[in-house]
């Protein structure tokens, strides 16, 4: 009968150098595993090392970070021992985020933490003069369900918001700025009387050619 030896490993993943499955002793420490994993990268939020608690491979188990439970987060100066079947997560410092609409440079920006929508506005160029900065389209995925929440950027700029009304952004955030479109009301002499849509910047004219131009008995000296 041969009793093999018992392996105790720990998975590192996340912003280190070397991501990967590691052997650890019964007094490895967090920052053993970092060092063995080559070091944090210059994007690792070293603040916010999260440890999970997995099955021991001796026991054949194996590990899902969804259903592990979180033995330790927090700055990894307090340097916990790790256990066997641990899965270490180094997050990033850096937050990804999509802006799209009418904005200046649609696309994927990346911010620090603790950066708000106007951080994430502005670092995509802005929003374009045909965009409507008051409706700005906030949506967070969390567990599989969206959580959406309407901002205004162009009342926190200005002043008139609260700039605590600017919420702080996670991870694969989405941001779109919709177009200004503003909903007049045609009434009176003119062939199509009713309520368009009309892009900011239009003029009375304008508003008049899309209800279809004033009828033949329309003062237009009278307009109001």
């Amino acid at each position: 009968i041969y009793v093999p030896q018992v392996i105790s490993q720990v998975s590192v993943l996340g912003e280190v150098a070397r991501p990967g499955t590691y052997q650890v002793g019964a007094d490895t420490t967090l920052l053993d595993l970092l060092a063995m994993a080559g070091g944090p990268s210059v994007r690792a939020d070293l603040g916010n090392v999260r440890v999970y608690a997995g099955g021991s491979p001796a026991d054949g188990a194996s590990f899902e970070l969804a259903d592990g439970d979180l033995a330790f987060a927090g700055d990894v100066k307090a340097n916990p021992k790790v256990a066997s079947g641990a899965v270490v997560v180094v997050p990033s410092s850096v937050l990804r985020v999509q802006v799209a609409g009418y904005v200046g440079r649609p696309g994927q920006v990346e911010l620090e933490r603790g950066a708000t929508a106007v951080d994430a506005i502005v670092a995509a160029g802005g929003i374009r003069e045909d965009g409507d900065g008051s409706k700005v389209v906030l949506t967070r995925r969390s567990d599989g369900a969206s959580a959406v929440r309407e901002i205004d950027i162009e009342g926190i700029l200005g002043g008139q918001v609260a700039q605590t009304d600017a919420p702080s952004l996670s991870d694969g955030d989405v941001l779109f700025v919709p177009q200004a479109v503003q909903r007049l009301t045609v009434l009176g002499e003119v062939a199509r009387p009713k309520v368009y849509p009309v892009e900011r910047g239009a003029t009375l004219m304008d508003v008049i050619a899309a209800a279809g131009g004033p009828t033949e008995k329309a003062d237009m000296g009278a307009v109001r």
